[in-house]
């Protein structure tokens, strides 16, 4: 987990659907490179099957195919676990810096990093 000071910043900007952080392709291809990072063999229509359901969702179906030995609610850490590890690697689009820089009418000052 990154820990850092809350208190010296003025404003904070989520980027929850890939305007700032690339990550769509992280997206595309959570639940298979989960699998693969638990030694599992994904489906090969693994995107079929779950493109219409939320990350809980996921969890749990992996939990009924992959991971039986384990409870709904260790799966699911383990699922959220990864896609923390996995958000942290993505990178920032190219121009959000100046885009961000822009809006705030200053430097943007801080960690560049997801």
């Amino acid at each position: 987990m990154i820990n850092f000071d809350l208190s010296k910043y003025d404003l904070f900007i989520v980027d929850f659907d890939g305007t700032i952080v690339d990550t769509m392709g992280m997206w595309f291809n959570i639940c298979p490179d989960f699998l693969h990072s638990i030694n599992k063999e994904p489906a090969s229509d693994m995107f079929e099957r779950i493109s219409s359901l939320t990350n809980i969702e996921i969890s749990h179906y992996v939990r009924d195919v992959y991971l039986l030995d384990y409870s709904y609610e260790e799966v699911e850490k383990m699922f959220f676990d990864f896609i923390k590890t996995q958000y942290i690697k993505q990178e920032i689009k190219p121009n959000a810096i100046k885009m961000l820089e822009e809006f705030s009418g200053g430097s943007v000052i801080g960690n560049y990093s997801a």
